[in-house]
Formats: C-alpha cells, sequence, structure tokens
C-alpha cells in the first residue's frame, strides 16, 4: 500500500521530509526500510542561523549531497531497489526535453529546491508541457491569510485530492523563473535537486 505524503513538522524540515515523501511515493509501505526514514533527519537539517543555533536554518546543498551518496551506499549494502542522483546549477535543467523531465517521465521522483519566502524544498511528481506536479511539505490550511496568498498567486492552483502524490499545480514558466517569487527554481547558481528512482520500476540509466 501507497502512503498518504507527510508534511513538515516544524518551519525547517521541508528537506528530509521531502526526501522521505519521495521514497514513500515510489515504494509500497510494506517495502520501505526503518533506516531510511531514521538516518535521513539527521543527516540534513545542518544550516547554522545568524546567530549560532544550530539546525535553525535549514538543509545546505551539502547535505542534499551527503545523503545522497548515504542512500546509494545503503542501496548497495541492503540490497533496496533506490538510487538517487544530485544535481546543482545548471544540470537542474526542467526545460522541454531536459534532463528533469526525462526522470520524471521514467517515473523518478525529483526533490527540488524553490523558493517559498525562503529556501525550500518539494517533491515534484511529474510534469507536462504546461504545469510541473508537486508535493510541497508546508501546510497551508484553506481560509487562513496565508493560504489565501497563494490562491490568488497567478500560476499557482493548490490541489488536495491527490494527498499520495502532489498538492501543487505550477505553471511551468514560473517554476522556471530565475527569481525569488512563490515557486520559482532561482537564479541558476542557486539550484539543487536530488533525483529518486525506484531501480524495480526505472533503468539507473536515466539518472
Amino acid at each position: 500500500m501507497k502512503n498518504f505524503l507527510n508534511y513538515q513538522t516544524s518551519e525547517y524540515d521541508c528537506a528530509p521530509v521531502a526526501l522521505i515523501n519521495g521514497i514513500r511515493y515510489l515504494f509500497q509501505r510494506e517495502m520501505i526500510k526503518a533506516e531510511l526514514v531514521k538516518t535521513i533527519p539527521t543527516l540534513t537539517n545542518d544550516c547554522i542561523s545568524d546567530d549560532g543555533k544550530h539546525r535553525l536554518k535549514g538543509t545546505s546543498p551539502a547535505a542534499m549531497k551527503s545523503t545522497v551518496n548515504w542512500i546509494n551506499h545503503f542501496a548497495m549494502e541492503t540490497g533496496f531497489p533506490i538510487q538517487a542522483a544530485f544535481y546543482h546549477n545548471e544540470a537542474v535543467d526542467y526545460t522541454i526535453g531536459g534532463k528533469m523531465e526525462e526522470i520524471l517521465n521514467h517515473g523518478g521522483v525529483i526533490i527540488t529546491h524553490v523558493w517559498l519566502e525562503v529556501d525550500h524544498y518539494v517533491s515534484v511528481i511529474s510534469i507536462d508541457e504546461n504545469h510541473v506536479y508537486l508535493f510541497d511539505p508546508y501546510y497551508e490550511e484553506l481560509g487562513t491569510k496565508e493560504c489565501q496568498v497563494l490562491v490568488d498567486t497567478p500560476g499557482v492552483i493548490l490541489d488536495f485530492d491527490h494527498p499520495k502524490s502532489y498538492n501543487r499545480i505550477i505553471d511551468r514558466p514560473r517554476f522556471l523563473t530565475g527569481g525569488h517569487d512563490y515557486y520559482n527554481l532561482g537564479f541558476t547558481n542557486e539550484r539543487v535537486a536530488v533525483a529518486l528512482i525506484n531501480k524495480e520500476v526505472t533503468s539507473t540509466n536515466v539518472l
């Protein structure tokens, strides 16, 4: 059975939640190893706030890369059929025919850095010519002022009818924008993505 995807517990754990959501999307609950769920949060949330307090500013690209290395080592040691890959800067290519589209079209999931007023991570599930379908782990409740801002944002659709796959539909031009508005990828030198595949479904050659 596939699980519902999860929301953040705090303001800062979007990256580990998005990574685990990628695993929840790709694998049946009965297959998922507890060590994955236990270890991924300990490898992320590494950033330090301006006042020096630890784990108050989210997850760095270096931690995402290190987590990818750990996932691949875990897969090699245990035989769990997952493979991960780290992409950054211009390699995070969501243009039509680009690498990210290829991975998604072959059944992969991409945990992608976007902007949501601050640095943020979401799980991109699928893509078509006009839209990007993603699960945002930052919960917004309908009827609140914060949620209404998203409802009123052009090119952003809130969707709560697919809790096992996506809750946002973003216009592709908005997503590709090199700015800091809602669900922009940001400028090229800010872009970070982690691709996950189920090797029983997708060839590792796609990564």
